[in-house]
């Protein structure tokens, strides 16, 4: 399922216009599959994650944007844990 999933990342990809032409020859990229627009909407349906490090580097921010919330700065632990009982991390001193 991961190498078919992958694949389909791959595939649409290829897809998109300005991918057609890369470095690669026309047979290779002739020979590769595209997506159509209805499975793309099939597999947008189930939420399927098409950028891997840009859906990571959401995540992160999200985490980031609660930490804020809730701490009131960006001044995250090198550890990135941050205990119950921890008082109150705005105090510098």
């Amino acid at each position: 399922l991961g190498s078919w999933v992958q694949y389909q990342r791959r595939s649409r990809y290829l897809s998109k216009p300005n991918n057609s032409s890369t470095s690669k020859s026309k047979s290779a990229t002739s020979s590769a599959s595209k997506l159509t627009r209805d499975q793309v909407r099939k597999l947008e349906d189930l939420g399927f994650v098409w950028d891997l490090k840009q859906h990571r580097w959401m995540e992160r921010y999200r985490e980031l944007v609660d930490f804020v919330e809730k701490y009131g700065h960006c001044h995250v632990p090198s550890n990135g844990s941050i205990g119950k009982d921890d008082v109150d991390i705005n105090d510098d001193g």
